[in-house]
């Protein structure tokens, strides 16, 4: 940086002096450049994990959204009268659980144009673990009830509705407004006094989701589906 005056010709007259930027200058541009790219830097951050965030909100409420739609179905198409059943167990793994769904239901995914409708068909919700994440995976699957096939036959084809389940949790209430993580109802529970195997009145259903088994943060997604009763019908 040069101080004082210039002479006619164009010359630095005498005691003109020439000099840079001081220590301390240098410094303060450092410090005063730093500044500004890390507020540009944390702004822009902030809006892409903002943008990530609802992002992965959307995904996971139209996954749980469908998931739940599809029960929703499932459940409300259930077959009644004395070939009637619905099975819930209570299930759990590493202390969070993971319920079993099964009954008879009039309901089918149909995947292709020569797929028929195939009457009544057993289905299935069950959870199964991830290895890697320690979360669940929620399978579905449907067997068609023909002659000589049992209830209890081992599924041989499952269909994946979504994964990284922290619990997967189904409760039923009965006509008295008691609720309960377990159900059982079939033909062989008939008797004299009941000509067609009892069914909940309504099934809660609650889908938490969450990142890892140990993230405190979840995203819960939860119904209530009224069933059809013997005499809807």
């Amino acid at each position: 940086m040069c101080r004082g005056r210039n002479r006619k010709d164009g010359q630095p007259a005498a005691g003109n002096f020439c000099q840079g930027y001081t220590l301390v200058e240098v410094l303060l541009a450092i410090f005063i450049f730093a500044v500004v790219v890390s507020s540009v830097y944390g702004a822009y951050r902030t809006i892409f994990t903002i943008i990530h965030s609802s992002e992965k909100h959307a995904v996971l409420a139209d996954r749980g959204g469908f998931v739940l739609s599809r029960m929703t179905e499932d459940l409300q198409s259930l077959i009644l009268g004395k070939s009637g059943y619905f099975l819930g167990e209570e299930q759990s793994f590493a202390g969070a659980r993971k319920d079993n769904l099964s009954f008879l239901s009039s309901a089918q995914i149909i995947l292709g144009k020569t797929d028929m409708p195939r009457g009544r068909v057993l289905i299935r919700y069950f959870a199964e673990v991830d290895d890697r994440s320690g979360l669940f995976s929620l399978y579905r699957s449907e067997v068609a009830i023909m002659p000589g096939v049992k209830l209890d036959e081992e599924v041989t084809q499952k269909y994946l509705l979504c994964s990284g389940l922290k619990e997967i949790r189904f409760t039923y209430h009965d006509m008295a407004g008691s609720v309960v993580t377990t159900w059982k109802s079939d033909s062989d529970d008939t008797g004299k006094d009941q000509a067609t195997p009892k069914i909940p009145f309504m099934v809660e259903l609650e889908l938490v989701f969450s990142e890892n088994t140990s993230a405190k943060k979840t995203q819960v997604f939860r119904t209530i589906v009224a069933l059809p009763q013997q005499g809807d019908r």
